[in-house]
Parts: structure tokens; C-alpha cells; sequence
């Protein structure tokens, strides 16, 4: 049934233990303006997973149509994410951000909840890069990457 629901895709990024995961998903969510909250889940069978138990802080890419390159990458297994230099480098803070024009914001982790075979993970945004405005939003909607066409216009 969410194969049909369109979702935005992020790209996470994440440090702990001398270790780097960057990883594509469809579940970060704003949870509350005030403090400014996120969530997002992580499989406990995804490669990032042990990575993720240990990080304090992730830094969220909201993807555009134009990084579609980055969403590819980071839903690719058994690559190294981090191999091209000339894709990433560290923000202020020394967090892993990936070089795109698309906003991102920097969270501190602040409750994991198991939920089944994955890991819901809350987070308070501390830093916010809006990026260049304008671009089509990044989205995966049945199976594949999209951008969004026309806009649609409400009823009368």
C-alpha cells in the first residue's frame, strides 16, 4: 500500500566510532515547531544500523530532482558512500554533509524506540543550511525515483 503513497526522500548522514554511514530514506517527518523535532526509522538490518545505535547527531539532506545522483548513492549496498572526496565534506560541527544546493538541517539524537524490526529515532534540529530556493522536490512513489510535474490546483 506505500509503494502508492509519494514520500521525500533525505539523505542521512551520520558519524560515531571513527565510522561514516550516509544512507536514503522516505521517513524523516517533521514532529513539532517548538522545540523543532524530527523522526525517522532505520531497519535493524541495514548495514547503517550499528552505526546509527551509537551516533548522537545526523544531518539531513532533503533531496531535490537534481540529487538524484545522492539518492542513488545512498540506497546503494556495499559501497563505500564517503569514497568520493570530491562529493562530501564536514560542516562546522565536523558532521558528514553531502555537497548539494538542497536544505539540510543538523539534529541531535535524543530517543530511539525499537518498533519492530526497525528503529525510530527522535531527534532536535540545532542547525538549518535553507539552500538555494526553487528545484523539484525528490520523490519515490512506486517503486522509482520522481520529480513532481505541474502544479495542482485546488477547487473552487
Amino acid at each position: 500500500m506505500f509503494r502508492r503513497h509519494p514520500a521525500g526522500a533525505a539523505l542521512l548522514t551520520a558519524e560515531a566510532d571513527g565510522r561514516r554511514v550516509a544512507m536514503t530514506l522516505t521517513s524523516l517527518i517533521s514532529v513539532s515547531a517548538t522545540p523543532f523535532l524530527v523522526a525517522f526509522s532505520v531497519s535493524e538490518s541495514s548495514s547503517s544500523a550499528p552505526v546509527m545505535a551509537n551516533a548522537s547527531r545526523v544531518v539531513a539532506h532533503l533531496l531535490g530532482a537534481k540529487d538524484i545522483g545522492l539518492a542513488v548513492l545512498g540506497a546503494t549496498s556495499g559501497i563505500d558512500r564517503f569514497r568520493d572526496q570530491e562529493l562530501w565534506t564536514r560542516n562546522p560541527s565536523g558532521a558528514p554533509v553531502f555537497l548539494t544546493e538542497s536544505p539540510r538541517l543538523e539534529a541531535q539524537i535524543l530517543n530511539r524506540v525499537r518498533a519492530g524490526a526497525a528503529t525510530l529515532y527522535v531527534a532536535e534540529v540545532v542547525a538549518v543550511s535553507l539552500g538555494q530556493p526553487g528545484g523539484d522536490p525528490l520523490v519515490y512513489h512506486e517503486g522509482t525515483w520522481r520529480g513532481l510535474g505541474a502544479r495542482v490546483t485546488e477547487p473552487a
